[in-house]
């Protein structure tokens, strides 16, 4: 079966404890089209893998001639704890890169990845899920996200490349997500920043392959892009708490009532991968509180200023330092900052992050290490 948007997409989980595969996959179930995606699982070896070695193992469990790759795989970190199987994580991940195959590794620990301390790992071949209040069915919940997420991409590659060159897919990342969504005019710039250095999941594009092969590592390229990088580091777009501390005002008041952000609804991001979380483009919301400036105002009205006029009064944002005022946003402790209590970390940030920083405390730990 050829590759393509009415196709059944499998996706294919690496878990060796049954009871762990249930937990997650029964939610999972529950959050996306069944016959649409088929869930694939892994429980351990077989014994007929005795041929191959374990990677090998694996790449002939990911290609199938008939059903094509799978959209996604999902991988729990700790494979292998187990003893049921003696395929090891980076087996998994060896076959994904070879092929070009999105792959989402998930903690059900702290693992090592979740010091709070640390700096984030660099690595845009994966996508990393760690543990967060709500357990497996919010695990399911992200995971059914990513799931659609790519499969909007795929279906859109498909359709664009219907009459063109695969050497179009060469394309940086940041030409194809302005087709994928509505992006503000002004936005255009530092996405493009954002594609800067991207060398790594690059490398997953292959010269002189069939469209298909192209269209699926173009696919798994664009979407590590967009969580590992647009998503996760605030600039032109911001999540939750950066878009409260972009505004000015409380986080948990923007986070809770409806009518503060219904205010700014058409800010909203509504590209791939939008069930991830809640994301809004930056620029909309300069441009929501622009529309709403009248000629007493003394500059742009403040959110505030906006929001009362509107009848809702609200709290001014705390910055993590306790004082009012923020207006960025610490990448390792997730919560608002200022810009004198805080430091930006261009080294390890994408060029276009312009509101990703990092607290000044966290920040003279790591200096220590």
């Amino acid at each position: 079966m050829t590759e393509g948007h009415t196709m059944e997409h499998r996706i294919y989980i690496f878990e060796d404890n049954e009871s762990n595969l249930k937990d997650l996959k029964s939610p999972l179930e529950s959050h996306i089209d069944t016959e649409r995606f088929r869930i694939e699982e892994f429980l351990g070896d077989d014994g007929n893998q005795s041929e191959f070695d374990d990677t090998e193992y694996v790449k002939e469990l990911l290609a199938d001639e008939d059903e094509g790759y799978p959209l996604l795989v999902i991988l729990d970190a700790e494979l292998n704890e187990y003893q049921s199987s003696t395929v090891r994580r980076a087996d998994v991940r060896e076959a994904c890169s070879e092929f070009g195959i999105p792959l989402c590794v998930y903690h059900r620990d702290d693992g090592e990845y979740a010091d709070p301390d640390s700096v984030k790992e660099s690595d845009d071949q994966i996508i990393r899920l760690l543990p967060r209040n709500g357990g497996h069915e919010q695990m399911a919940l992200k995971c059914a996200a990513l799931i659609k997420g790519f499969d909007k991409i795929r279906t859109h590659l498909t359709e664009r490349m219907a009459e063109a060159s695969p050497e179009e897919l060469f394309e940086p990342p940041s030409e194809f997500i302005k087709e994928l969504d509505n992006v503000p005019i002004s936005s255009k710039p530092d996405i493009d920043k954002y594609s800067w250095g991207q060398s790594e999941s690059l490398s997953l594009l292959k010269e002189n392959e069939g469209k298909e092969d192209a269209i699926r590592r173009k696919a798994t390229v664009l979407g590590y892009w967009m969580v590992n990088q647009l998503l996760e580091y605030p600039g032109v777009l911001v999540n939750e708490i950066a878009a409260a501390s972009y505004l000015g005002i409380d986080v948990e008041e923007f986070s809770t009532n409806n009518e503060i952000r219904s205010r700014f609804e058409d800010a909203r991001y509504k590209g791939p991968f939008s069930e991830v979380g809640d994301y809004w483009w930056t620029a909309e919301l300069d441009n929501i509180l622009a529309m709403n400036t009248t000629v007493e105002d003394d500059g742009t009205v403040t959110t505030i200023d906006f929001l009362s006029r509107e009848g809702i009064e609200v709290d001014s944002v705390m910055c993590v330092e306790e004082h009012e005022g923020a207006g960025y946003y610490c990448i390792l402790e997730n919560v608002p900052v200022c810009e004198e209590h805080s430091v930006s970390p261009e080294a390890w940030i994408p060029a276009g992050a312009s509101l990703s920083r990092l607290r000044e405390e966290a920040w003279m730990k790591l200096k220590g290490w």
